[in-house]
């Protein structure tokens, strides 16, 4: 039985490996037979401070949508490893593996502009405020579109396990454990990807409003739950709208942060912000929330105005890159 069992890891090793590297290998194919170098997306950008003309090379939308592809397909095997084998192997794979080094190294090879393609740049103490009280305000919205979503139609059994036991533990090791696995990592992979390659390289290829709703989107699909497409598009459309107008990859990242945080520390209290029954307390508890979400909106947009974030081309290095 165990000789049976080795063999049957292997196989199963094996033909993962062969799936990843021929999906890789056909995606490389097309792109280097309908996308050539040329037709790369350029731009020329003046510096105030300088006379020199610098050349920024975005990656042009075909390329994006291909390595979201790419995602997606390796979102299929790493669902099941996740679920049966590992979380950390799964999310190391597929966040780790593909949304994080695999952009890197397409950034490198095809000599794209890296500092502006994934924008690590400085940010400031009272945007990042306001972007964490917009965030926890939109958590409790969210939960409330929850709760309302899973009135009207009941999330099947299977999904809902799922999830829950994504995110359980049973001591403090395993809080830790899934802390970094499920708020940490997530967190600033996905922003990586689809705040920082994917949206900048959309919205540089067609307007701004587009490019942050297709990026909304695609990381709403990406999620594989269609109960709850909805929310992760809202939420993707706020956090394409920080990552815009704040020109740092670094706002999102904080924000994607704090709302899994949200979701992780409330279910290890055990708590819920929606109560057993909807009454008058909730109304007001989402008008409020309302409130303070659109306010913090509004102050943020002034202040990136007012700074200039999000208007101009910003030149500083990125750390990865």
């Amino acid at each position: 039985m165990q000789v049976l069992l080795s063999n049957g890891r292997q196989i199963v090793k094996r033909g993962f490996k062969y799936y990843c590297g021929a999906v890789a290998k056909s995606i490389c194919m097309v792109y280097f037979l309908f996308m050539p170098r040329s037709e790369y997306i350029i731009e020329e950008y003046r510096s105030a401070h300088s006379a020199k003309v610098r050349k920024i090379v975005f990656a042009p939308p075909f390329l994006v949508f291909l390595l979201f592809v790419l995602n997606i397909l390796i979102e299929i095997p790493v669902s099941y490893i996740i679920s049966k084998i590992s979380l950390a192997v799964g999310i190391m794979i597929s966040h780790v593996g593909v949304m994080l080094l695999l952009v890197l190294f397409v950034v490198k090879t095809f000599g794209l502009s890296g500092s502006e393609v994934i924008p690590f740049k400085k940010i400031e103490a009272i945007p990042l405020l306001l972007v964490v009280i917009a965030m926890l305000f939109a958590s409790v919205l969210s939960d409330y579109l929850v709760y309302l979503t899973e009135y009207i139609l009941p999330q099947s059994l299977p999904i809902s396990e799922r999830d829950n036991k994504l995110i359980e533990f049973h001591n403090v090791l395993g809080f830790v454990y899934k802390f970094i696995f499920v708020c940490v990592v997530p967190s600033f992979c996905e922003e990586v990807f689809y705040r920082g390659f994917c949206q900048t390289s959309l919205v540089n290829s067609w307007k701004r409003g587009w490019g942050i709703f297709l990026t909304a989107f695609l990381f709403s699909i990406a999620h594989l739950n269609p109960y709850y497409i909805h929310v992760y598009l809202i939420l993707g459309l706020f956090l394409g709208f920080v990552s815009a107008f704040g020109g740092s990859i670094w706002y999102p990242i904080a924000a994607h942060f704090v709302n899994n945080l949200w979701v992780f520390v409330f279910y290890a209290l055990g708590v819920s912000v929606v109560g057993n029954r909807f009454d008058y307390t909730d109304i007001l508890f989402i008008a409020i929330s309302l409130l303070g979400f659109l306010s913090a909106i509004w102050f943020l947009y002034v202040f990136f105005r007012r700074r200039g974030f999000g208007f101009k081309m910003g030149s500083d290095k990125n750390p990865l890159l």
